[in-house]
């Protein structure tokens, strides 16, 4: 009965109302919020997992409109489209889980690098400044709010084309 009576009315739901789009909408705030705090590890986190669960709500709101047969099929196809999506993966999955298990992690480490100078007081990109950075698997550095800004572009565009 239960069952029923939650297929007959899906605008309820068990998560306050997330979707796709209030997803996307949290995500760009963390952006700002971290482009104001730019070294706060537990919004960067939040950030990260909130990229990867976008893959789980756009396949169930997109009701079959895409070529994707499953959930994995999806996140496969973000992660070769967009390579940063991996890394908010590692993250989100060890945020929960304590460490990866089911697949090859992208990265190494994220973590907080610790800079000569103060992130608010210079251009991040022009001084030696701390910074929450990714090491890849292939030992290559990215700093997180690249990452997180290349992710954020492609749900944009991504969530145009359903």
């Amino acid at each position: 009965m239960f069952y029923l009576k939650y297929i007959m009315n899906k605008t309820q739901t068990r998560n306050f109302g997330l979707d796709s789009t209030t997803l996307l909408q949290s995500l760009e705030e963390g952006w700002e919020q971290l482009n104001t705090d730019p070294l706060n590890k537990q919004i960067a986190r939040q950030c990260a997992i909130n990229a990867w669960h976008m893959c789980d709500h756009l396949h169930v709101q997109s009701d079959k409109k895409h070529k994707f047969r499953n959930l994995r099929e999806l996140q496969d196809h973000v992660k070769t489209v967009c390579p940063e999506l991996a890394y908010m993966q590692d993250i989100c999955i060890e945020s929960k889980h304590a460490q990866i298990t089911r697949h090859p992690p992208s990265i190494l480490s994220a973590e907080l690098y610790k800079g000569d100078f103060c992130p608010l007081d210079f251009d991040r990109k022009d001084w030696n400044v701390s910074r929450l950075k990714i090491t890849t698997s292939d030992n290559n550095e990215v700093d997180f709010l690249d990452a997180l800004g290349c992710v954020i572009q492609f749900w944009r565009t991504y969530t145009l084309t359903l």
